[in-house]
């Protein structure tokens, strides 16, 4: 009887991932040859976890959402989440997997595991928690929400225009955010218009591999140019980014601010 109840559950399992992927694909709309958007990446694996309720370590089993078909290794290279989760399974490296993800060939099994469990703790958003078949629904359902959430072939987005003043600050932070597995360039276009006094400051750009919360790191600054359209580029290097106007000295500055993601081709 055990033994019947947990097939039919792990059928239920695969029913809701073949909902959710079809779900995906009709709402997003796989644009191209290389959209990975809604496909499935085989495999989980059980890392422990701390609750942020209790402060205990958990152990909790993790999967890679579905479209996220590959990832970053601790020194930045590109392997494929499939064959990065079965080797942290214990599975052999096959030939195929060593020539797409070159990377792992000088990984075993327990550095693949921790890996994981790493981004897992991390928080990154390519990865979740799965568990009971009610569990997974939920995640299904609320997977949606985070994709309308999240940009894929690119986002553009303009901000209200604002005033700044003296030493304030004014925070841009655009709707919506990177997939994670994706690279995109970005730039940001601030205006500066001086109304009185001295225009002076900075743009500081900043990136957050949290998903949520306030952890953000300064990866690139500009001086404010009165009167200019000035432009902060580069390639987005985690989920999240946003620009912080900052001022100095006495004045009124009007800004106007664009930001435009657009995904990279290889």
């Amino acid at each position: 009887m055990a033994e019947e109840n947990k097939k039919v559950a792990e059928l239920e399992a695969q029913l809701a991932k073949l909902k959710e992927e079809n779900t995906i694909l009709r709402d997003q709309k796989v644009s191209g040859k290389n959209d990975f958007t809604g496909k499935q990446v085989e495999g989980s694996l059980e890392v422990e976890m701390i609750d942020t309720k209790t402060n205990k370590s958990q152990k909790k089993k993790v999967e890679f959402v579905p479209g996220a078909v590959w990832c970053r290794t601790a020194n930045g290279e590109k392997v494929w989440s499939e064959d990065l989760m079965a080797l942290a399974n214990g599975k052999e490296l096959t030939k195929e997997a060593a020539l797409k993800s070159p990377e792992l060939i000088s990984m075993d099994q327990k550095k693949a595991a921790d890996w994981i469990a790493t981004l897992a703790r991390r928080g990154a958003t390519f990865l979740r928690v799965v568990g009971s078949v009610v569990l997974l629904l939920i995640l299904m359902l609320s997977s949606i929400t985070v994709e309308a959430q999240q940009f894929r072939s690119g986002h553009l987005e303009y901000f209200t225009l604002d005033t700044l003043t003296n030493g304030g600050t004014i925070t841009y932070l655009p709707s919506k955010s990177s997939t994670g597995f994706e690279e995109y360039d970005y730039s940001w276009q601030v205006i500066n218009t001086n109304i009185s006094g001295t225009s002076a400051g900075s743009i500081i750009v900043e990136e957050s591999l949290f998903s949520s919360g306030d952890y953000w790191t300064p990866v690139d600054t500009v001086a404010i140019v009165s009167g200019t359209a000035q432009i902060a580029s580069g390639t987005l290097g985690a989920v999240r980014q946003r620009i912080r106007v900052v001022g100095t000295g006495t004045q009124s500055t009007q800004v106007r601010v664009a930001a435009l993601f657009r995904k990279r081709e290889f």
